[in-house]
């Protein structure tokens, strides 16, 4: 079932997706305005965030691959094919700070992920059809005893006992 942001209870502990805090970032005004508002309930210790390594991993790559896109007006991975180095040291810089705002929001806590959760993972992709990287995350969202998710992703609606929250157009 899928909620607005807003109606996060007060105390809840919340697992972040990576497509929130890109839409943080750089969506469209009106969900960057929720994002930001959610991210601000967060530092203020209304609610407690969660993510993971995972989930920044993939928030980097594709900020990355989205400041390419933009920049280049073509495919990022033909650019990344014509000079990755160059290109991911010119990027380096907004990617960098991007993340360094994530990691210094307060009350926002950056899990681990490990072989257990990897090997619940795999069990997990026969149960829900989930795609890996999304039973990586459930894994240590189970790990860690947090049943609630932010994100605008719909595949964890297939998951009973999991509540997710999202932005809305």
């Amino acid at each position: 079932m899928v909620k607005s942001l807003e109606e996060i209870p007060r105390g809840e502990r919340v697992f972040v997706d990576a497509n929130i805090f890109h839409l943080y970032f750089r969506g469209p005004e009106s969900i960057k305005k929720q994002c930001g508002d959610f991210m601000g309930r967060i530092a203020r210790g209304e609610i407690f965030g969660y993510t993971s390594v995972l989930v920044l991993d993939e928030f980097i790559y594709k900020i990355l691959l989205r400041l390419i896109e933009v920049d280049y007006g073509k495919n990022p991975i033909e650019v990344l094919r014509g000079g990755k180095f160059d290109v991911v040291r010119k990027y380096s810089g907004v990617v960098s700070s991007l993340l360094n705002e994530i990691l210094s929001t307060k009350n926002m806590e950056v899990l681990s992920v490990d072989r257990e959760d990897v090997l619940s993972a795999c069990v997990m992709l026969g149960n829900t059809g989930l795609l890996p990287r999304d039973a990586i995350h459930l894994a240590v969202m189970y790990r860690n005893n947090i049943r609630v998710m932010v994100s605008m992703d719909p595949d964890f609606d297939v998951v009973d006992g999991i509540v997710r929250y999202s932005p809305h157009y």
